[in-house]
């Protein structure tokens, strides 16, 4: 069986993001409260210049991951709508110590998804460039912005939300929802590949542990590209991944992310390498589940 999503990237092409949302931190210790927070380098963050990162809690984990971008002397988590709250609250635990204000402000902004258009003429919109082989990325500002921009840009294509999502997958970008938040270390997901994570930068929550399996730690499970066919049960991300040995069933992964395709469904998988191959994977209630294509994403 072979993958049947295909999409060509070679045109100008736009998609509204309407299941992504914005937190903004702002204030005079806005910068030295996400530096220690956050694993990537705050200081590498300018108006040009957007980075993938994570929040993760004192073990390591991720609590949740996003675009950071500086615009108009303040901070914008770019993120799932579904991942606002729970980012705020995660927050807000540290931020009582700093002059800080964390706001959703999801509702003043519109998301908007570029792949090749030209924004050399876009005025007060964020700009967060996407780590990708194609010229990707997402532009956010006021809906008149956007609209102003969207009639500056001639023979524009459409996108839809999952063909995004497709792409963000090929080319391994994980995402965390409220179902993984604090189940992957960033190892686990790769973030190193997309320079999320600083080991040089000084501390932040994690980070000890963060270092720790970085420098001596010896990973076991790794990211995955694959597509799943399935009779029974809908995959989303959180799912677990079982394999049959012996009379015994085994949880050997889960799924990170996942969108539908023409025969099923493309997918961002954990798995332990061991398993990659093992033609008995499969999901909880539908033991016919098949998984196939599975790559490496790094």
């Amino acid at each position: 069986m072979k993958e049947t999503t295909n999409i060509s990237v070679t045109s100008a092409m736009t998609v509204p993001l309407k299941n992504d949302g914005i937190l903004k931190v702002s204030g005079m210790d806005a910068k030295k409260f996400l530096q220690g927070q956050l694993t990537c380098d705050v200081n590498d963050v300018a108006i040009s210049e957007s980075r993938l990162a994570a929040h993760c809690n004192p073990q390591g984990r991720i609590v949740s991951l996003f675009y950071l971008a500086f615009f108009q002397e303040a901070y914008f988590l770019l993120m799932p709508s579904s991942m606002i709250e729970l980012t705020m609250q995660a927050l807000k635990r540290y931020a009582v110590f700093y002059k800080v204000t964390l706001a959703d402000v999801s509702n003043h902004f519109s998301l908007m998804g570029c792949v090749n258009v030209d924004l050399s003429n876009a005025t007060n919109i964020i700009r967060i460039n996407i780590p990708s082989i194609t010229n990707r990325y997402v532009v956010a500002g006021e809906l008149i912005d956007l609209q102003i921009l969207q009639n500056q840009v001639k023979n524009v294509d459409s996108l839809s939300t999952n063909d995004w999502k497709f792409l963000d997958m090929m080319a391994g970008i994980p995402a965390i929802y409220p179902e993984t938040s604090a189940k992957f270390l960033p190892h686990e997901i790769n973030l190193f590949q997309f320079n999320a994570i600083s080991l040089n930068k000084g501390c932040y929550t994690g980070q000890e542990i963060i270092a720790r399996m970085h420098y001596r730690g010896k990973l076991k499970k790794h990211l995955y590209h694959g597509q799943i066919a399935c009779q029974h049960t809908i995959p989303v991300p959180g799912m677990d991944i079982y394999r049959q040995e012996s009379h015994a069933i085994l949880v050997i992964g889960v799924i990170v992310d996942v969108c539908p395709n023409d025969l099923g469904y493309d997918a961002l998988i954990m798995l332990d390498e061991s398993d990659v191959k093992d033609d008995c994977l499969f999901l909880e209630n539908d033991p016919h589940t098949y998984f196939y294509n599975i790559t490496k994403t790094s």
